[in-house]
């Protein structure tokens, strides 16, 4: 079901915005955005926009999802998730031209530094992008879904799917596991498309699924089909699922991991690093030793909801985790500081060498 995103403008603070043909660009954003603004904005409907100067001349739509940006720009979609860039390509397509539809009651603001001729206001949004006949009979559509970026490639009756290939760069690693995912490793994220989901609406209303599955051909990826009806219409459904490192300068060690009914993420463990990740925290600097952490993301994956130390000045390991139905994180471990922060405490003081403790 697709959300409506109220009245609302979007102000962007970019700086500097390059883009080529051979993706090299450069992006500066405001480095003291606060991570609770970008948890919230997070959450709200994908908006797809015109590139009306904001980009470089050969973007022609952008979107941004979390603490990545995409830019469309023909056959080239480019992601850039902090200082990592992933191409996928159409390999042998000519430049497609994509266009907005459902457009948003929502804009969006750029003000580039203090020479107001560079700035672009009232920039339209989209909650789709399409660009038909990427390939002969196969359109494309772009669409957000649960803040994640999806794409379909629809093929018109009679249309031959082998047609689509795509071809990647900017990664160290690409490979299909055992359930058919395309991984592709970066410098500092991981990516997932998940096995295609391929289906045909039925004449009663309702969907029949359509076996598919990633192949690789030498370095591009296609797309294998088990039998479906040419005389219909298909829909081949990769979707972008996400894999992200958590951590700062020093040792982190996940030990427990829950999700909520949202889909919301919750980790727990401990970490070394006076830099960890955090964002609206009870305890916001390094402790000790070693701290305790938990940390919320989004469903996404793309923002921290929260993100805490918790610990004393010695070493604080979370073993365990768990949530309950409101979403209140339980952490459970071992400490040896002598003031491991204690709230109502059923036992305030540190009772030998190493002692459990127990936290909501």
């Amino acid at each position: 079901m697709k959300r409506r995103l109220q009245p609302l403008v979007l102000i962007a603070l970019v700086v500097a915005l390059t883009l080529n043909l051979n993706q090299h660009f450069e992006i500066r954003k405001d480095q003291a955005a606060s991570s609770s603004v970008q948890a919230q904005f997070a959450q709200l409907p994908l908006a797809f926009e015109p590139n009306v100067g904001q980009a470089g001349s050969v973007v022609q739509y952008l979107v941004h999802h979390g603490q990545a940006t995409t830019y469309f720009a023909g056959s080239d979609t480019v992601t850039t998730v902090g200082e990592d860039r992933l191409t996928m390509r159409l390999a042998g397509t000519t430049t497609p031209a994509f266009t907005g539809t459902d457009e948003l009651s929502s804009k969006t603001n750029y003000f580039l530094g203090s020479d107001q001729s560079k700035w672009q206001t009232g920039v339209a949004n989209f909650q789709t992008i399409i660009a038909e006949n990427v390939y002969p009979g196969i359109d494309l559509k772009y669409y957000g879904s649960d803040a994640q970026l999806e794409h379909d490639f629809i093929v018109s009756p009679g249309a031959d799917p082998a047609q689509i290939g795509l071809e990647f760069a900017g990664h160290k690693e690409l490979m299909l596991d055992a359930g058919g995912n395309l991984t592709l490793k970066l410098a500092h994220t991981e990516l997932t498309l998940e096995a295609p989901v391929s289906y045909q609406e039925t004449a009663v209303g309702g969907r029949k699924a359509v076996d598919s599955s990633f192949t690789l051909d030498g370095q591009k990826v296609r797309i294998a089909l088990g039998e479906y009806d040419t005389t219909r219409p298909l829909v081949i459904d990769p979707t972008l699922i996400y894999s992200t490192y958590l951590g700062g300068s020093s040792d982190e060690f996940g030990r427990k991991i829950a999700i909520d009914s949202s889909g919301n993420a919750y980790v727990g463990g401990q970490t070394k690093s006076s830099d960890f990740p955090t964002s609206s925290p009870y305890q916001g600097t390094f402790g000790g030793t070693e701290d305790a952490f938990v940390t919320k993301m989004n469903a996404a994956g793309t923002a921290l909801i929260y993100s805490t130390y918790v610990g004393g000045t010695g070493t604080d390991q979370a073993i365990g985790l768990t949530i309950d139905s409101s979403g209140n994180a339980y952490i459970v471990g071992n400490t040896d500081s002598t003031d491991y922060p204690t709230v109502s405490p059923y036992q305030a003081a540190n009772g030998g060498t190493q002692d459990v403790f127990v936290t909501k």
